[in-house]
């Protein structure tokens, strides 16, 4: 989804993409780790950009 509020971005340069995909990866950033502290391992999926490889978790800095 953040992608693709940066292609709206891309296409009409209207600052309310690039503000609502900098809120979602916010909130991500915020609550998205486990009780471990961990963030989830991104899944292999398919992108307008090309495909994405599987990561492993890694921890908060």
């Amino acid at each position: 989804m953040v992608e693709m509020l940066v292609d709206f971005y891309e296409v009409d340069h209207n600052a309310r993409w690039l503000t609502a995909a900098r809120n979602i990866v916010d909130y991500l950033i915020e609550y998205g780790r486990d009780q471990l502290g961990y963030y989830p391992a991104p899944t292999m999926t398919p992108t307008a950009r090309g495909t994405r490889t599987a990561a492993t978790c890694s921890r908060p800095r």
